[in-house]
């Protein structure tokens, strides 16, 4: 059965990357939870996707704008979700704290001016040999996460994406996650042979499912409906 991972937490059920979401996540059973990180003007840690926070907060201005305690303080609006009232981004911090114990994650580093120094930060808090795994579209993120001797995760739209990291550290991934429509035989021969998982985003319909499942080789599928993936497996006799 391939590991199911939730992206930004339960986010059909619950408000995208928020605590609320992880914790529906941990309720469902997932393997892993996926959540994405950027920072504040200030340097802190927070966990939101946008680089603005006008589609979470209704607030037009940029999170590298803010200090932590101003992102901390915008309330995440309600939505189709039915969002608890105070529902706040939360700061890596406490995910830390309420979450990691409870379920490995899945790290996301977004772009930052300084790919190297927001890596060191994340590591810090990270440490090496833990059942976490540091992600990015950024190679230089992965480089960087791979050469501190963590076993990263590249994201990539397609098996391109390889090119930007140098041939001695590809195998020491933990995986390849390409977007749902690159993956192919190809890609299935490539993490084959270096040694690492393939994985697979984001993943929401159950012909997706279905085309995953006769493929027999991927190891994770990161989905926003991880409830309705786990039924769709079980009734399979996954």
């Amino acid at each position: 059965m391939p590991a199911i991972i939730a992206h930004r937490g339960a986010s059909l059920e619950a408000p995208e990357n928020t605590i609320r979401a992880f914790e529906r996540a941990i309720g469902i059973g997932v393997d892993r939870i996926e959540l994405d990180l950027r920072r504040t003007a200030d340097g802190g840690i927070v966990v939101i996707h946008d680089a603005d926070l006008l589609r979470l907060c209704d607030d037009p201005r940029k999170l590298a704008e803010l200090t932590l305690p101003e992102a901390r303080a915008l309330p995440v609006f309600p939505t189709e979700y039915g969002t608890a009232a105070n529902t706040r981004i939360p700061e890596f911090d406490e995910v830390l704290d309420r979450i990691a114990p409870r379920c490995p994650l899945y790290l996301e580093l977004k772009e930052d001016p300084d790919p190297v120094d927001f890596t060191d930060k994340v590591l810090d808090l990270v440490p090496n040999g833990t059942v976490h795994r540091i992600a990015s579209f950024d190679p230089a993120i992965v480089r960087h996460a791979l050469e501190q001797g963590h076993h990263a995760v590249l994201i990539a739209n397609n098996l391109n994406a390889l090119d930007e990291i140098p041939v001695k550290l590809r195998s020491k991934m933990n995986a390849l996650s390409l977007r749902f429509d690159a993956i192919s035989a190809d890609a299935l021969e490539v993490t084959k042979g270096l040694g690492i998982e393939l994985w697979t985003w984001t993943v929401d319909q159950p012909e997706q499912w279905q085309h995953l499942e006769e493929l027999q080789a991927l190891d994770a599928w990161c989905t926003n409906d991880p409830r309705g993936l786990r039924g769709w497996l079980s009734g399979r006799g996954l």
